[in-house]
């Protein structure tokens, strides 16, 4: 499947009437949560395109097989590793007061699942995220290959680090190549 520019991406929010119950439910809840918090954050109700970037990612497609069910449920789940995919209200408040605009480019470290990334996707221009378990960083990257979320790249650690340092090599050689081999041979 090709990847969706980013205005296709921007495109497609959902209506309200076309979302299951459970979402209804859960956006009916981050509502009342932001009215109940205003008095602490500033925001009584969230912006229109973190309502519809909310209602246009599928957290289902994030949570562990085993949880499919809780997906649309207003709470933090495991998602293996020590790790969880954050209570929807707190993506909801996170993503909100970013105030990020349709130009902005993300790093998000702490991939997690990669549904925080995949909400903001929606919102910027390019989203990166690194994370330091390598298997949430796979599973994370595997939704980016199905076209599940839009991020543009989603890295464990350790791939970066080789990344970086294959690119300080490649300069060291082209700018010094003596230091290079110096240090190669280390």
């Amino acid at each position: 499947m090709a990847r969706q520019t980013f205005e296709e991406r921007r495109s497609r929010p959902m209506e309200i009437g076309t979302l299951t119950p459970a979402q209804e439910r859960l956006i009916s809840e981050i509502t009342a949560e932001m009215r109940l918090c205003a008095p602490h954050t500033g925001r009584a109700q969230l912006k229109r395109e973190v309502l519809d970037a909310l209602t246009a990612v599928p957290r289902e497609a994030f949570v562990l097989d085993r949880d499919r069910d809780l997906a649309y449920v207003n709470e933090a789940l495991s998602i293996g590793h020590g790790q969880t995919i954050s209570q929807p209200f707190i993506v909801a408040l996170m993503t909100d007061l970013m105030d990020v605009r349709a130009t902005d480019i993300v790093l998000e470290v702490g991939t997690g699942s990669g549904y925080q990334a995949a909400i903001a996707a929606r919102l910027v221009k390019h989203v990166y995220s690194v994370e330091v378990v390598p298997e949430l960083a796979d599973r994370a990257a595997a939704l980016v290959a199905k076209s599940i979320t839009p991020i543009d790249d989603v890295r464990s650690t350790a791939e970066y680090r080789r990344h970086i340092a294959g690119q300080v090599v490649r300069r060291l050689l082209l700018d010094h190549p003596l230091l290079a081999l110096v240090l190669l041979e280390q």
